[in-house]
């Protein structure tokens, strides 16, 4: 894994806010989204912190796709810290 564990906690935590604002969105989660990134920060965000956009792109799908990569962040640094640490014993 080519990742630093400082890489992998600063997209966690853009992925964490970017989870928040979907939470936070008052458009329902089937709401439609268009893949412009101009037209919606949303979908900026997620582009920028290479998040899949899955089909079809909904406030509902993209939430659900930004769960999962935080999901993996979470698990690759607990697997880079604990080798880390083992290393250090």
């Amino acid at each position: 894994m080519s990742s630093s564990i400082a890489e992998l906690t600063q997209r966690l935590s853009g992925l964490k806010i970017l989870a928040d604002l979907l939470q936070a969105d008052p458009r329902s989660p089937g709401t439609a989204l268009k893949e412009d990134a101009a037209a919606d920060p949303l979908i900026s965000s997620a582009q920028k912190l290479q998040v899949p956009l899955l089909a079809p792109l909904t406030i509902g799908t993209l939430l659900a796709s930004v769960l999962g990569e935080m999901d993996s962040d979470e698990n690759a640094l607990k697997a880079l810290t604990h080798h880390q640490t083992g290393k250090n014993n």
